[in-house]
């Protein structure tokens, strides 16, 4: 899922030529284009298709109800005072405030809940809050993969260069239950980052740099086995893998009960599989449900020889 920011009523950062919000979505189209060429299997969708407001929940909300893989949320970056001072890229993953310039960001383009009519602090279900906590544990070294492949890209094609990968709190990473990237594609105050991202070339540019990264990050990707036993499946493509034990799982009354387990042994481990699945979003739905019955450890592999 490709992000852009702002939007509608939120215009974010601006100078004289361009406003954050169109840019974001030019560049959002695309990258999107050009994944679509790189890469022909992978699914691309983007929060918003025009110039509207989308709350910033309801973008990482998105992402959540597709059992998205990926989500890379596109900005424009500002800074006060001489507009020489600072320009490039920057790339963040969920995290704390480690520095008050990471503060000052994330406070910036979390102002977007101002934007959002009649929003009150959430009842959300303690449990759902819990399991996506988990799921971001989990997911936070992928995104730091995700933030510096992309920084890798940017430091040799970014006229203003790479500022590399950082953490803060940002709200549209927080809500998000996958890997999850904040782009700052450059300074929108800094006149030489205005002029490529407020031209055509420029954001075409931007666009390259960030498709560039994914798809290197991508084709590192490590790949995971299924049990043996679900390899040849008709149209499988993948399966979730709910547990690595040292124990027997047929010994096991935990796994008593639960239909359709295959099992593998591998490095003196057990590996316990379930589902066989063409669409990797319903098995990362289903993967979800795993977690809230209590397999804390599902997350979805791809069927060897299948991908």
């Amino acid at each position: 899922v490709i992000d852009p920011g702002h939007g509608g009523r939120d215009p974010g950062a601006g100078n004289a030529q361009c406003f954050e919000k169109e840019v974001c979505l030019e560049v959002a189209r695309l990258l999107r284009d050009q994944l679509n060429s790189r890469m022909p299997e992978v699914r691309v969708v983007l929060t918003r298709e025009s110039d509207v407001f989308v709350p910033l929940k309801q973008r990482a909300a998105q992402a959540n109800e597709i059992g998205a893989d990926w989500f890379i949320s596109l900005h424009c970056n500002a800074q006060a005072g001489h507009p020489r001072a600072v320009r490039g890229s920057e790339s963040y993953v969920m995290g704390l405030h480690k520095t008050k310039e990471n503060l000052e960001v994330a406070r910036r383009e979390n102002l977007s809940l101002l934007y959002e009519e009649g929003q009150e602090a959430g009842s959300d279900d303690a449990l759902e809050r819990i399991l996506l906590h988990h799921l971001q544990d989990r997911n936070l070294q992928r995104s730091i993969e995700c933030a510096n492949a992309i920084e890798r890209a940017f430091s040799t094609n970014h006229p203003g260069g790479s500022r590399g990968p950082r953490q803060a709190g940002f709200v549209v990473l927080h809500q998000a239950a996958m890997p999850a990237v904040l782009v700052e594609m450059g300074y929108l105050t800094h006149p030489d980052d205005a002029a490529l991202l407020c031209s055509t070339e420029g954001r075409r540019n931007v666009a390259t740099s960030i498709a560039e990264g994914l798809g290197a990050l991508l084709a590192n990707a490590p790949v995971k086995a299924c049990a043996s036993q679900t390899e040849g499946s008709d149209g499988a493509m993948y399966c979730i893998q709910l547990a690595a034990t040292r124990n027997d799982p047929g010994a096991d009354p935990r796994w008593r009960g639960v239909e359709g387990l295959q099992i593998a042994r591998e490095d003196q481990l057990y590996r316990v599989f379930v589902g066989s699945y063409t669409d990797p979003g319903q098995a990362r739905r289903d993967a979800f449900m795993w977690v809230k019955r209590g397999f804390s450890d599902a997350f979805v592999v791809p069927i060897p020889g299948t991908d």
